[in-house]
């Protein structure tokens, strides 16, 4: 529903169990997959300003990812409780 899509898309994951299936889904239609550590990693290629947008769904980040947007950072945020 996005297409055609940018010329650099990045998506990363932390949940060992996903990357191999981020990887055969994305891929082929040029997204860049980035296995992190952990929900703090900081250990990422990434540099400041890089992004004209992020997207952020159900995720934690650390606030000086905020850093790494040039753009627009959007965000949904849900928390253990939000459906008991």
């Amino acid at each position: 529903m996005l297409l055609p899509l940018p010329r650099s898309i990045v998506a990363t994951e932390a949940y060992v169990p996903n990357v191999t299936i981020a990887k055969a889904r994305l891929e082929p239609l040029r997204v860049k997959v980035i296995q992190i550590e952990d929900d703090e990693d900081t250990n990422h290629p990434f540099e400041d300003g890089q992004f004209d947008l992020i997207i952020n769904r159900h995720e934690y980040y650390p606030p000086k990812e905020n850093n790494l947007c040039n753009g627009l950072f959007i965000t949904q945020q849900v928390g253990g409780l939000d459906c008991s």
